[in-house]
């Protein structure tokens, strides 16, 4: 495979990536500096354990990692391999228990997404995703019938996120298979489109719980992904679940979602994901049916490099609150390059910010400091 213009410390990283996925060659020996950087890689993108499958097969002369990161790896590995199995349970007493009170429900990305990887134990967990149906008002009368939600929930427009249980699993419980789009008329097509998905098909797993189908699964993480990437970042973890549904779907499926991309709004996204998905893996055979796009597809892969696992691990975050804010806003016209719909989004969050900005005035000159953030009885 030809190499991609990237540093060689993220090359290291994809070939061990390859090699873990059973799509690559083993790669050559590194060495000890090279083994702590792909380490602590791994952790910047949540795929220790993903990365941990590549160790257990790696030939003994390329396994040139120094015992004790090596048995650091491996005992990672393991703990996230027990968290899945928690995880697995945890979604499985929900789906009994808010089934058990009448409603339909079925589990959206992660848990769902772990299934489909060679080690499904791998996957490192964030959180459950759970859809609930019934509505938002019925689903949260429910949820404080039951004593899992009080009034002071943080609740939104599309999930209400539940304390964490006594094994620190946090669960998101959705009234909407997907946060959607910023474009109202792609928006109702999208939750349309979703809706007739989850009315179609819930497919009970071995675990416990209930998947959705493969066309649902397309469009809502191809949402979840653009949503992310505007909001925050998006990291390798997600490109491998996306690669990972693409595998599992079938040719009907993939037709039916590439027909859709322009009226859901997601052909920018797609002609990106798709080429970064065949550069990091070969990957040509079932591709959605769009045009791959180079230019945004290298842009999109340098940013995830970069920024980490929901870009909360940017290498060029800076110490100085002024140049942080400086450089996270040039980042906005990249932003809009990638995607010019981004701009209505973008314009009423600077609005927000500013007004922000304006209203916290008097409370910076009551603490004489620039930024509140040591004084969190400003910020409400």
């Amino acid at each position: 495979m030809k190499r991609l213009p990237i540093s060689q410390r993220d090359d290291n990283l994809l070939r061990l990536l390859r090699y873990a996925m059973n799509v690559g060659q083993p790669p050559v020996a590194f060495t000890a500096d090279e083994w702590q950087q792909l380490f602590d890689d791994a952790r910047r993108h949540a795929l220790v354990g993903v990365l941990c499958e590549a160790l257990k097969r790696m030939p003994h002369d390329a396994r040139t990692i120094p015992l004790p990161l090596m048995l650091r790896w491996a005992g990672d590995a393991e703990s996230i391999a027990q968290l899945n199995t928690e995880f697995n349970a945890e979604a499985a007493r929900l789906t009994s228990l808010l089934e058990g009170e009448g409603h339909d429900t079925v589990i959206l990305k992660g848990q769902a997404n772990a299934l489909l990887y060679p080690n499904p134990l791998s996957r490192q967990p964030g959180d459950i995703d759970i859809w609930v149906s019934g509505g938002k008002d019925n689903v949260l009368d429910t949820l404080h019938r039951l004593g899992m939600a009080d009034d002071n929930a943080d609740v939104c427009f599309h999930h209400v996120a539940l304390e964490r249980n006594a094994k620190g699993i946090e669960v998101e419980v959705h009234f909407q298979p997907s946060s959607g789009h910023n474009q109202q008329a792609c928006n109702q097509h999208m939750q349309d489109f979703l809706n007739a998905e989850l009315a179609c098909c819930r497919t009970m797993v071995a675990e416990g719980f209930r998947v959705p189908t493969m066309c649902f699964a397309l469009v809502m993480q191809m949402a979840h992904i653009r949503h992310h990437l505007l909001k925050e970042g998006v990291g390798l973890r997600q490109v491998i679940d996306y690669w990972m549904l693409l595998r599992a779907s079938s040719a009907d499926d993939r037709r039916e979602v590439s027909q859709r991309l322009r009226q859901l709004g997601l052909l920018t996204m797609a002609r990106a994901l798709m080429w970064v998905v065949s550069q990091l893996f070969a990957e040509n055979e079932c591709l959605l049916q769009v045009v791959p796009s180079r230019r945004k597809g290298l842009w999109l892969l340098r940013r995830m490099l970069r920024t980490g696992n929901f870009g909360h691990h940017d290498r060029q975050k800076q110490d100085v609150l002024w140049r942080e804010v400086a450089r996270q806003k040039l980042e906005l016209l990249p932003l809009l390059w990638f995607e010019p719909e981004f701009a209505g989004t973008l314009l009423a969050e600077e609005w927000r910010y500013w007004g922000c900005i304006v209203r916290k005035l008097p409370d910076r000159i009551r603490h004489r400091s620039l930024s509140l953030r040591d004084h969190p009885e400003s910020w409400g």
